[in-house]
Order: structure tokens, then C-alpha cells, then sequence
């Protein structure tokens, strides 16, 4: 009877230290006195304040805790430090892309790409919609030198006639040579018929009280070489 209690004491005990056994391999990856493989550091969580910008996706770190990587073809902005996600100059913005297109398959632009378009002119440059392009052509243009947008666009980015004053230098009735300077239309020479208008903008028709081919041909010299009668 004591040598059968003395072999269930053994059993046990082996039990145990196979369990042991198998315990401690896992614990230190297979060797004795060989310490557990690292854990690998948990993702950075991004805090609850941050606030990310549009076609944009979180890339939080610990020196940078809400950072972000801009998408879809747009820009971060500035360079250093960014704060939003941009559609520079010459691409253009297209269904919530960024990329570079000939005329965007759009119903139209809503108000928020109207701005967007603006920001993305280089200074003193203004986004002006193409006469004769597909709704959503644009370009940059310096409406303050353009002839043909001079004071602002002539069409809106929407393909409409824009509501910002802008006119077209060349269409003035009679004009040979004009400018647009700081915005305003600068006629220069008027065609025959015509006399440069007080306000140096305009070309009015000149009232004949002759008809001879002499005062014809005053009128076309005067006109082509500046004299004045």
C-alpha cells in the first residue's frame, strides 16, 4: 500500500514539472534564463482634438500627435508644418480629385469650389472661366492687366457671365488700340470715324458735318497717326 501511494506521489510530481516545464518555454521563447521577445509599442492614438482637413487621413505620432498624409492628388500646405490639404496651380479640382484635366464631367461647381479654385491662382491671379469650354474650364488670369477680363472675370468658373465687373477691352466700339491698366480699360487710338472718349475709355463716333473725300482722308490720317485736327 506504501509503495502504491509512493508511485502516485512520483506521477504527480512529474505532471507538475512537465507543466512547469512547458510554462517556462513559453514564457522565455523556447531557451531557460532567456527574457520574452519585446511587445511591440501600441499605436499611436490620435488625441480628441484634432481636427483633420479634407482629402486628408490621420498619421498621428508621438512628436507629431496630429499629423496627417493629404489623398487624392491634393498638396499638404505649408510645406512646414501643413494645415490643410491643397489643390495647387496648374491642377485642377474635379469630383473631389486632384489631378490635371481638360473640363470636368460636372453638373457645375457648388460655392465651396468656387473658392478652392480662387485660393489656388498664384498671387494676384484670379480664376476665370474659359468662353466656349466645358462648365468647370478655368484659368488664372491677372485681372488687372488682361484685355479681355480686365477688372475681373468676363465668365465665371461655372461657365456664366460673371457679376464682378469684368470687361472685355477689345469689344469697345471703334477701338484700334487699348490697354487694360490696374483694371480699367486705357484706349489708346480709335479707328476712323471715332475720337478717343473724355474718360480715355470709350470711342465715340464723330459727328460729320463734311462729307468731302478731303475731310475723309483727314479723318483716317488723324486717326492712324495721331494728329489731332
Amino acid at each position: 500500500m506504501k509503495s502504491f501511494f509512493t508511485g502516485a506521489l512520483f506521477a504527480v510530481l512529474a505532471l507538475s514539472s512537465v507543466a512547469y516545464g512547458e510554462e517556462l518555454v513559453a514564457r522565455t521563447g523556447g531557451g531557460i534564463g532567456k527574457p520574452p521577445p519585446p511587445k511591440p509599442p501600441p499605436p499611436f492614438a490620435c488625441p480628441k482634438y484634432c481636427k483633420f482637413p479634407p482629402h486628408s487621413t490621420p498619421k498621428c505620432e508621438l512628436f507629431n500627435p496630429c499629423g496627417f498624409i493629404c489623398t487624392d492628388g491634393y498638396t499638404p500646405f505649408p510645406i512646414i508644418a501643413p494645415i490643410k490639404c491643397v489643390c495647387t496651380w496648374p491642377h485642377t479640382e474635379c469630383n473631389g480629385k486632384c489631378g490635371i484635366v481638360k473640363a470636368c464631367p460636372s453638373k457645375g461647381h457648388p460655392k465651396r469650389d468656387l473658392s478652392a479654385a480662387d485660393a489656388n491662382c498664384p498671387v494676384g491671379y484670379t480664376a476665370c472661366g474659359i468662353l466656349g469650354r466645358a462648365t468647370g474650364s478655368w484659368e488664372c488670369v491677372n485681372t488687372q492687366k488682361d484685355l479681355e477680363s480686365c477688372g475681373g472675370c468676363l465668365v465665371s468658373v461655372t461657365n456664366e457671365l460673371a457679376k464682378s465687373g469684368g470687361q472685355d477691352c477689345t469689344a469697345i466700339e471703334g477701338v484700334s488700340d487699348v490697354g487694360c491698366v490696374e483694371g480699367s480699360c486705357l484706349v489708346r487710338k480709335c479707328m476712323p470715324g471715332y475720337e478717343v472718349g473724355p474718360d480715355g475709355k470709350t470711342c465715340n463716333a464723330i459727328e460729320r458735318k463734311q462729307t468731302s473725300v478731303f475731310s475723309i482722308a483727314e479723318d483716317v490720317l488723324a486717326a492712324e497717326y495721331g494728329l489731332k485736327k
